[in-house]
């Protein structure tokens, strides 16, 4: 999964207090398999569950007025180089902060990718997901309302490994977003802190390999009689 949901961007200009006191991220998936290391078992849907590490990247403030804006929170000099990384100017005094400055553009595909491999070693605080719906569904729940990074760390599983094929999946790749938005005006795009199934595919690239003995020839032996090959285990032909 690659995900980036800024659900974070700037509001203002208008009266009363956005509501940023939702604390959660849901992922929904199309395949229980998408969040597991194993089945899953749908009598304890926490068991076999991947693991995940994440970093605050910013926290929600209200600024009074109706409007929400990004205070900083992750420090560390990696979040420097994912700002360099998407074209942050150091000089631009438009906007407060350069959270502030992230949270009201759009990043392109590559910039995401950039700002992500940048950013993603600084999470390494450990969090475990609620997970629902016969495992299709986990909630990521946190301190406060803000920005986070979540950070895969399975790695690569091997689903199935027989004697005629291997089934691997790839590890998945971090996503970033942000919890619930909600009553800013101007409205807060994409601040529903809910990645769905349109937006998170979250299996990672399948690869399955059919190994030579699944799949049975005839052949020649030295003597001209016909070996039969199976399993790759040969046996003269009566």
């Amino acid at each position: 999964m690659h995900v980036v949901r800024l659900g974070a961007g700037t509001a203002n200009a208008a009266e009363g207090d956005a509501n940023i006191s939702g604390n959660a991220i849901t992922v929904i998936s199309t395949d229980d398999q998408q969040l597991y290391t194993q089945p899953v078992d749908t009598n304890n849907l926490q068991s076999n569950l991947c693991t995940f590490k994440y970093v605050e990247f910013a926290k929600y403030v209200a600024n009074g007025a109706g409007g929400v804006q990004l205070e900083g929170v992750a420090t560390a000099d990696a979040v420097n180089d994912a700002f360099t990384a998407v074209g942050y100017d150091a000089s631009n005094t438009t906007y407060r902060t350069q959270q502030d400055w992230l949270g009201s553009i759009a990043l392109t595909a590559q910039q995401t990718t950039e700002f992500v491999n940048a950013l993603k070693d600084s999470a390494i605080t450990d969090i475990t997901p609620t997970a629902s719906n016969d495992g299709t569904t986990l909630t990521f729940t946190f301190t406060e309302g803000g920005l986070y990074l979540i950070v895969y760390q399975s790695g690569e599983l091997t689903i199935e490994d027989n004697a005629t094929h291997k089934l691997v999946w790839a590890a998945n790749k971090p996503f970033l977003a942000g919890t619930a938005i909600t009553g800013a005006n101007p409205n807060v795009n994409n601040a529903t802190g809910v990645l769905g199934t349109n937006i998170v595919d979250a299996k990672s690239t399948e690869q399955e390999t059919f190994k030579a003995g699944s799949v049975s020839w005839q052949k020649a032996g030295t003597d001209g009689v016909a070996l039969t090959v199976l399993n790759s285990r040969c046996t003269k032909a009566t």
